[in-house]
């Protein structure tokens, strides 16, 4: 095994998320387990606990060899793993299975690691299972049948949890993988990409991807099924992040557009980002609705905004044929656009909707509980504010306070506004103060 000199500090890798980018080239078992020991190439403890995990796969097959080194795709520097064995296919899922389970406690693993490396194996035998129309105990491992899966699926899990990513505190997210195209030579002979076994978990796991952009399988079986146990919330943006570290795993081939490797980021968070981080991504929903009633799209608009919709938008519109239309737009959170398309689907009977994510900058929010006297008498009102970058953008006092004191003081809405505004300096911009207090 050949070792390199670190580039990233483990020490550094104190986030709370990790960020698994298969986005551009996919991912596979040794890609994982490289771009995690890329982001700790100076803690050679990392290093020892793959370099114990080989020795003693070796013991059950003396023809196993594994190098770690440097190696650029597209001129990005990253760690490539290079497998080599004599004796592909000739473990039995049972013995494999065993050997996971023999290896992870003689290394003291948690329950953890455990059910994850367990969980990997068990997706990789059950979509064989079904591809092949047979009972588990019938499937015969091909590609998957060495050693080198063992050391895929026990050495990722056993470096998420040398880097406490396991832990409860930890966020974990990934983008949509690229599974690539065409067709691939197995065992089995010619296969479309991506690889029936592959297929077969993405869909089973509901994870979302995307084809190309090479003609190459970019997502492996092995891949699939690591992205799968760590359960992560995937996305088609990165989230926001101050990024502690970042880790290169490359993969076998040299691409003939793309870099082939697989990029994991770790980072956190920054405190004054919490409170809106929820919001900068959205998705957005469109349709053009040119045959339904106003009292359908007033229904419509209400009940976008009661299953979560942050925003709803009618837009007048003429379309083909020359029809007047109205175009509804939604922005939505990226975990309601499922209810909200199911909303405006079902009340509207659209045949199409378009969505796309965005990233948007929203200014700071707050609501401050204010007095006010009216003819002598004092009320609290809500006030909101907006601020951005520290700067005062507006002051309103919340328009259901104004309109209850306008009806108990039987004064017009306009009067009791001017006296909130006067009172409260919500024209001049220099209530500061009243924010801070």
């Amino acid at each position: 095994m050949t070792y390199f000199r670190a580039t990233v500090s483990w020490w550094d890798i104190n986030g709370m998320k990790l960020i698994i980018d298969p986005s551009l080239a996919g991912i596979s078992g040794d890609m994982f387990v490289g771009a995690l020991l890329d982001l700790s190439q100076k803690d050679q403890s990392a290093y020892k606990i793959i370099e114990s995990l080989v020795a003693w796969l070796q013991g059950h097959d003396d023809s196993y060899e594994v190098e770690i080194t440097h190696s650029r795709r597209k001129g990005i520097l990253g760690t490539h793993i290079q497998a080599r064995t004599e004796k592909e296919g000739i473990l039995t899922p049972t013995e494999i299975k065993e050997l996971i389970e023999r290896y992870l406690v003689s290394v003291g693993a948690s329950e953890t690691v455990s059910n994850l490396c367990l969980r990997a194996f068990a997706l990789i035998l059950q979509v064989e299972a079904k591809i092949h129309n047979c009972n588990l105990s019938e499937v015969h491992l091909h590609e998957t049948g060495s050693v080198d899966t063992i050391f895929d699926i026990c050495g990722t899990g056993l470096l998420l949890q040398h880097l406490g990513v396991l832990e409860s505190s930890w966020e974990i997210h990934s983008l949509l993988p690229s599974v690539g195209g065409g067709s691939i030579q197995t065992m089995h002979g010619v296969l479309p990409v991506p690889a029936p076994a592959t297929l077969e978990i993405l869909r089973g796991e509901r994870i979302p991807f995307q084809g190309g952009p090479e003609d190459f399988e970019l997502v492996t079986p092995t891949g699939a099924a690591l992205l799968s146990v760590v359960k992560p919330n995937f996305q088609c943006v990165l989230p926001s992040l101050r990024v502690s570290a970042i880790g290169y795993g490359c993969g076998q081939k040299e691409l003939a557009k793309t870099a082939n490797v697989l990029r994991i980021i770790t980072g956190d968070t920054p405190e004054e980002l919490w409170e809106n981080s929820a919001d900068a991504n959205v998705a957005i929903l469109e349709t053009n609705l040119d045959d339904v009633s106003g009292e359908v799209l007033g229904y419509l608009m209400q009940k976008v905004m009661d299953v979560g919709a942050l925003d709803a938008t009618l837009i007048p519109a003429i379309t083909k044929k020359n029809r007047p239309t109205q175009i509804i737009q939604i922005i939505a959170p990226i975990d309601k656009q499922k209810q909200i398309l199911r909303t405006l689907v079902l009340q509207t009977g659209t045949l199409g909707v378009r969505i796309h994510h965005t990233h948007r900058e929203v200014a700071q929010r707050s609501i401050k509980t204010r007095k006010i006297i009216i003819q002598g008498i004092e009320r609290d009102i809500r006030v909101k504010y907006a601020q951005f970058e520290g700067n005062l953008l507006s002051c309103k006092p919340e328009y259901e306070d104004l309109r209850a004191i306008a009806e108990e003081f039987c004064l017009p809405l306009r009067v009791v506004q001017e006296i909130a505004q006067t009172q409260l300096k919500c024209e001049d911009g220099t209530i500061q103060d009243e924010i801070d207090a």
